[in-house]
């Protein structure tokens, strides 16, 4: 005997952590551009960080 049921194909309840279904919605210029920013500016956080580290390190 399982532990786990299986889910059947279809279930309308979910438990834990699951991808959900996301109607589609149309994405504003704004929200991609704002979307691009944050990630350059945690790109350059990270690098400016590892640089920070490695200098530290070092001397």
């Amino acid at each position: 005997m399982p532990l786990f049921r299986k889910r059947r194909f279809g279930a309308r309840h979910s438990h834990g952590a699951t991808p959900r279904l996301m109607p589609l919605q149309r994405r504003s210029r704004f929200d991609a551009w704002l979307n691009r920013c944050v990630d350059i500016a945690v790109t350059l956080a990270l690098l400016v960080g590892g640089v920070a580290l490695v200098v530290h390190l070092l001397l």
